[in-house]
């Protein structure tokens, strides 16, 4: 897998624009790969919280097989201000994990459940942490504990029947916590493959670091 930290410039039209459209900076990334994003690779991101300190916003992009190419950033227009302050280099990760291990996560989720064919917000609190929990005995880990802070991408738009997929609305809950790897392998493979519905705009990513 190969991780890159980005730190977008809000005063660039092009990057505040991405930073308003989660689907629309997605498609941004994927100039990374020449030819489009390759099928089988995986790819993840994240826009991280907004923090008064920071120059710009910090954005973490995740490819499974393919190392990300950024020099297009280098040419990215959008006005006379950078689209990027600055930019690592992709990293190669090879995480492992041994059971019992217990790391700090974050994790943007987009809890929802499918009524008719629909998915549905789930918008209860007691909702999304089991929706957590559920997630968790899947994918190689329990929640110790978790901070959730949630919020919609685009609004809470229900007076509309279409959108435009730029527009479409989703709840989010940004997870922050520790877990207890259950299932070593499996939690590696959650890595590269991402937790839950709507990775295109932005969900899906679990980070993890040692407990402070």
């Amino acid at each position: 897998m190969y991780l890159a930290r980005l730190v977008l410039n809000p005063r660039n039209n092009g990057a505040r624009g991405d930073l308003d459209s989660p689907y629309d900076l997605h498609r941004t990334l994927n100039r990374a790969y020449p030819g489009g994003e390759p099928g089988e690779n995986r790819t993840l991101f994240r826009i991280e919280p907004d923090r008064p300190q920071d120059k710009g916003r910090t954005v973490l992009l995740q490819s499974s097989d393919v190392r990300p190419d950024l020099s297009f950033l280098e040419n990215s227009t959008g006005g006379p201000e950078p689209y990027c302050h600055d930019w690592s280099e992709p990293k190669e990760i090879d995480p492992s994990f041994t059971e019992g291990q217990q790391l700090a996560f974050r994790l943007l989720g987009n809890p929802t459940k499918s009524v008719d064919g629909k998915r549905i917000a789930l918008t209860d609190e007691e909702d999304y942490y089991d929706w957590l929990d559920r997630k968790a005995s899947m994918h190689g880990f329990e929640v110790a504990y978790a901070h959730p802070t949630p919020f919609w991408i685009n609004g809470d738009q229900e007076d509309k029947d279409t959108y435009e997929k730029r527009e479409i609305p989703h709840f989010a809950v940004r997870y922050d916590g520790l877990l207890q790897v259950t299932g070593p392998k499996r939690l590696r493979e959650t890595l590269a493959s991402g937790i839950g519905p709507a990775k295109a705009f932005g969900f899906g990513l679990l980070t993890l670091a040692p407990p402070r």
